[in-house]
């Protein structure tokens, strides 16, 4: 079964690669930036560079996009605003292809929070965010049909060794948690 990654603000990396490659099922990274790969010294660049070359909305209609030329069920990993995308492609009749879905740290969820998923999601989120309150939206978030709810010790961007937030552990527990839980 294939397994779509979407990244984060950081677009395609050396890293990201190393992280699919860990997965035995074929798999597909899809980036904001067409593969290219970017390099950005500081967080908030590539943040000003996603909004300003991509966008949520953008990159929402390109996870659109890549679930819909599947003709197979698939796996869908996120992260940050890549789990965002996912999260509102999820209420699609595009999405019925997906057989699970694993969202981490996506804030902008917390905007589309009355979407009900068509399939397994998984919402992992960070112990904290700065503008909003990540047990609230993990209440709330829990008693929707097909949700299941996680709150790591990690900061939000843990998994990406670009961010400010990785954190090793994390990467490694969630790396392992992944591979045992999309197989």
């Amino acid at each position: 079964m294939k397994t779509i990654i979407v990244s984060d603000i950081f677009g395609l990396t050396f890293d990201l690669k190393i992280f699919a490659e860990n997965f035995s099922s074929e798999y597909e990274i899809l980036d904001p930036y067409n593969g290219k790969e970017l390099e950005f010294k500081f967080e908030s660049k590539a943040y000003d560079h996603f909004y300003r070359v991509c966008g949520l909305s953008r990159y929402t209609d390109l996870v659109n996009q890549k679930i819909s030329a599947c003709n197979e069920k698939i796996f869908i990993i996120g992260f940050s605003v890549g789990a965002s995308a996912i999260w509102n492609t999820l209420g699609s009749s595009e999405a019925l292809i997906i057989k699970k879905a694993v969202c981490f740290y996506g804030s902008r969820i917390r905007e589309n929070s009355n979407l009900i998923p068509c399939c397994d999601t998984v919402l992992v989120f960070p112990k904290k965010e700065k503008h909003f309150s990540v047990p609230n939206l993990t209440r709330l978030m829990a008693k929707t049909p097909n949700v299941q709810c996680m709150i790591t010790e990690f900061g939000h961007g843990f998994m990406n060794k670009r961010s400010d937030n990785f954190d090793n552990k994390g990467y490694l527990k969630y790396l392992d948690w992944s591979k045992n839980n999309l197989a």
